[in-house]
């Protein structure tokens, strides 16, 4: 029990560093154009054909549907936590597709400035809890 808190606790401050980046993060890409990004645009292609007020409505309801999955997951400890905060991390690292695009385009990809971090953290978390998280209690090999 106490390796698995030390998975969750070994997370904390990277993930409130990055709940902290996340609203910049999101404010940036609102103001620079994400919303018109053709990945942004193919991926909300099939609610092309529905009135605006439902397609909203389906996405807020898949995305409280995955916040409620990984929350009961880390509520509930043990492997379930410890693969949450993975796939939290990993969708951390994912950010770098701004620093990729911005990279094989040679321009600024909205969202880039405030996506460097989130890779670097994510990657930080995603060993921490596979990492640490399997490191026997009072082990000190790393």
């Amino acid at each position: 029990m106490a390796r698995l808190w030390m998975a969750s606790a070994s997370a904390k401050r990277p993930l409130e560093l990055i709940a902290a980046l996340y609203v910049p993060h999101l404010l940036e890409e609102a103001l620079t154009g994400m919303h018109d990004d053709p990945l942004i645009v193919s991926a909300y292609g099939a609610l092309a054909g529905l009135d605006p007020r439902h397609a909203a409505y389906l996405v807020f309801q898949l995305t409280f549907a995955a916040a409620l999955g990984l929350a009961v997951a880390y509520t509930r400890g043990g492997l379930a936590r410890r693969a949450a905060l993975a796939a939290l991390a990993l969708a951390l690292i994912a950010e770098a597709h701004h620093l990729v695009r911005a990279l094989v385009w040679v321009k600024y990809n909205p969202g880039l400035v405030t996506s460097l971090p989130m890779p670097l953290l994510g990657a930080l978390v995603l060993w921490r809890v596979l990492v640490r998280g399997s490191r026997a209690p009072g082990s000190t090999a790393a």
